[in-house]
């Protein structure tokens, strides 16, 4: 069997708001209901304990350092720019509906035997 180069997308969803408030199961369900729509196939990682996935980051203007406990979600596509694309509008949409100043998509390429 060939080798064949596909492209991961990682996307890191927060659990809660800023304020700690817990977004409803639905919220995932919708975005990944999106990606198997558009792909074909999606897969979510959920912590088995409360801590088992944890967001850390520092903000340096404020000077505040945040943790988020975090859901994980990889897709695994053909490369294209159309499908840079969608990731890129996808992460302005997933700012809006998780009400995060950013959201973290990080994209490698990968070989898939």
């Amino acid at each position: 069997m060939p080798i064949v180069i596909k492209k991961l997308f990682t996307i890191f969803l927060p659990l809660t708001d800023n304020n700690g408030a817990v977004f409803p199961e639905s919220i995932f369900e919708q975005v990944g209901n999106e990606l198997v729509r558009k792909f074909g196939g999606a897969t979510r990682m959920k912590p088995v304990s409360q801590s088992a996935y944890l967001g850390q980051w520092f903000e340096p203007i404020s000077g505040v350092a945040y943790t988020d406990e975090i859901i994980v979600v990889l897709v695994l596509t053909d490369p294209s720019s159309d499908t840079d694309e969608f990731f890129i509008q996808m992460k302005e949409d997933l700012k809006h509906l998780f009400r995060q100043l950013d959201i973290l998509i990080m994209a490698h390429t990968v070989e898939v035997f």
